[in-house]
C-alpha cells in the first residue's frame, strides 16, 4: 500500500437512512431454501389434512389431471409464504439495523478506501473490496460477505457523478487484482 496519509481522490459525507438500509437489504437473495421449505411445508400441511380440504376443492383431485392443478397450486402457495418471509426478514434486517447518529465520512484513495461513522473508523484496500453495485439510488460497495458500505445518490453531485465513481470503483477494484496477479501495474 502507499502513504495511508495523503490526500483523499473524493470525500463524501452523507447521513445514512433506513430507507438506504433498505434498498441494500432489497439487494439480497434468498435463495431456493425459503422456497423449498415453504412448498415442502405448505406441501405437507396439505398432505396431511387431504381428506378435510378435498371436499371444498373446486376439482376432482383423485384423478392425474386433479394432482397435477393440486401440485401447481400447492408450489404457487409455496412461492407465495416464500416471499412473505423473504419480505419479513428484509423488513426484521431493516428495522433492527443501527444507524449513525452522525454523518458517514468517505474517503477515496487510490490504493484503499476509508470510512468513518459515529467516531468508528474503517478502512479497505481496494483489493480486499468485493463487488460494486449501482442502482439508480445508491452505490453498494461490499466489504464483506453479508456486509457494504451503502453510498445513497444523496453524497454524490449528481446521478452522473454516482455513476461515474462506481464505475470507477470498479474499474479500479479489477485493475488492484490483475496487478496482484502480476498482470499489470494500477492506474
Amino acid at each position: 500500500m502507499t502513504d495511508l496519509v495523503s490526500s483523499p481522490l473524493w470525500r463524501y459525507r452523507y447521513r445514512l437512512n433506513r430507507a438506504d438500509v433498505a434498498a441494500f437489504e432489497a439487494l439480497r437473495v434468498d435463495g431456493l431454501r425459503p422456497l423449498l421449505l415453504a412448498v415442502v411445508v405448505v406441501g405437507g400441511l396439505t398432505g396431511w389434512h387431504f381428506e378435510r380440504i378435498e371436499p371444498y376443492l373446486p376439482f376432482e383431485a383423485s384423478g392425474t389431471a386433479g394432482q397435477a392443478v393440486l401440485g401447481i397450486v400447492i408450489a404457487g402457495l409455496g412461492f407465495l409464504v416464500a416471499k412473505l418471509i423473504a419480505w419479513l426478514r428484509r423488513r426484521w434486517r431493516t428495522s433492527r439495523h443501527q444507524l449513525p447518529e452522525n454523518d458517514t465520512v468517505v474517503d477515496v484513495f487510490g490504493d484503499h478506501i476509508a470510512w468513518t461513522a459515529d467516531g468508528h473508523a474503517d478502512l479497505r484496500p481496494w483489493e480486499r473490496v468485493g463487488d460494486v453495485i449501482a442502482t439508480p439510488g445508491h452505490v453498494f460497495i461490499f466489504t464483506g460477505s453479508d456486509q457494504a458500505l451503502i453510498m445513497p445518490l444523496r453524497a454524490f453531485e449528481s446521478a452522473a457523478d454516482m455513476a461515474a465513481f462506481a464505475a470507477w470503483a470498479d474499474d479500479h477494484i479489477e485493475q488492484w487484482l490483475e496487478m496482484l496477479a502480476g498482470k499489470n501495474e494500477p492506474h
